[in-house]
């Protein structure tokens, strides 16, 4: 493996964008739901407001949704096609998902078991190792494109919360070499994509 070339990495994560069910307000969890053509270009906005910030490649969760979103930001980027990461899926909430916000309160509260619902530390444990893995990559700046609860979990890590985690939004931070120290974190929203 090749030494990198920075003390530093700048991280972007990126929120893929919007779907039917998130403009529906549905639990999405693992549910494979396509872009909507709101998400698509939310993504494409997102994609143009960061050209010439030498962003060099893009990881991408495995689920349609981070894909494509990878995809047409490598497109307008023009950087080499995303790499898949499984570790960045969103977390599956079994028999949950497909059910309104509301509803899946009221029906599967976070303390019940649920069905196929990803318990919360091997989620979390799975997102962290992805992020640990990055500063080993050869390169100082990679967009990672993944889900609302995944990059809610990670900034989390690093010791910051966000309120929320909107649809083709961007949180920038910076991991220190070797090894993830969580020293310096700088989120920043776009744009407010979903009012």
């Amino acid at each position: 493996m090749n030494e990198p070339r920075h003390r530093t990495m700048r991280v972007g994560l990126v929120r893929h964008g919007e779907t039917d069910w998130n403009a529906e307000g549905r639990v999405q969890g693992s549910a494979d739901r396509p872009l909507s053509e709101r998400g698509k270009t939310q993504i494409l906005e997102l994609g143009k407001s960061l050209r010439g910030s030498n962003w060099e490649r893009i990881i991408s969760s495995p689920l349609r949704r981070a894909v494509v979103s990878a995809e047409l930001m490598s497109s307008v980027l023009e950087l080499p096609a995303p790499q898949i990461d499984e570790r960045l899926a969103e977390r599956s909430y079994g028999v949950a998902e497909g059910y309104s916000v509301s509803q899946a309160k009221l029906l599967f509260p976070e303390q019940a078991e649920v069905a196929g619902r990803e318990d919360p530390s091997v989620f979390r444990g799975r997102v962290y190792s992805a992020l640990d893995d990055l500063a080993e990559l050869d390169c100082d700046a990679v967009l990672v494109v993944t889900h609302g609860e995944a990059i809610a979990a990670l900034l989390e890590h690093m010791g910051k919360t966000v309120p929320r985690v909107l649809a083709g939004s961007l949180h920038e931070i910076t991991l220190e070499r070797p090894g993830d120290k969580r020293s310096t974190i700088r989120p920043r929203d776009c744009r407010d994509t979903q009012s």
